[in-house]
């Protein structure tokens, strides 16, 4: 049996840190290691935004496509 509840998820949560631009030539080192952290911490902020949102309906709930 299939169970509706309606729920929301708090704006917080719908939002993502922006993917950084790609290093501007002239591409250095120094740029490059800026780049990819950058990219990692925008990950995680979305990753763990996402693990919160799964933690709020439980394991067993399916939020779609």
């Amino acid at each position: 049996m299939t169970q509706v509840i309606e729920a929301e998820v708090p704006g917080e949560l719908t939002t993502c840190a922006p993917r950084p631009d790609s290093p501007s030539p002239p591409v250095t080192d120094k740029k490059v290691g800026r780049y990819i952290v950058e990219l990692l911490s925008a990950h995680d902020d979305c990753y763990g935004k996402n693990r919160k949102i799964g933690e709020l309906f439980g394991p067993d709930v399916y939020l779609g496509p």
